[in-house]
């Protein structure tokens, strides 16, 4: 069950990084004035980074997988956006593995 949770996890890390990439790349009109490219890019780095933990699977304590990026989704960005439901759904599937 635990491998197939991790396989999920990494599907969806790597969707939230696709997604982020179109979003620098082509721009996201919903997002213009809301966040920064440069931020964007952040976010890919850091959901890069989970991966690279996946992949080495060295994961750290559930306490410590909070990666903020959810948080920031919420409050800041307009409702049902889909990239702001894809980034909160990898946050959340890594944070409970």
């Amino acid at each position: 069950m635990k491998e197939y949770m991790q396989e999920a996890t990494i599907k969806k890390i790597r969707l939230a990084i696709s997604a982020l990439e179109v979003s620098i790349v082509e721009g996201n009109e919903a997002l213009r004035g809301i966040i920064s490219a440069e931020r964007l890019l952040e976010f890919k780095s850091v959901f890069n980074e989970v991966l690279s933990l996946l992949s080495q699977n060295t994961l750290p304590p559930k306490s410590h997988r909070h990666l903020g990026i959810a948080h920031i989704v919420v409050d800041q960005w307009p409702i049902n956006l889909e990239l702001g439901e894809i980034l909160i759904d990898a946050e959340q599937s890594y944070v409970e593995l």
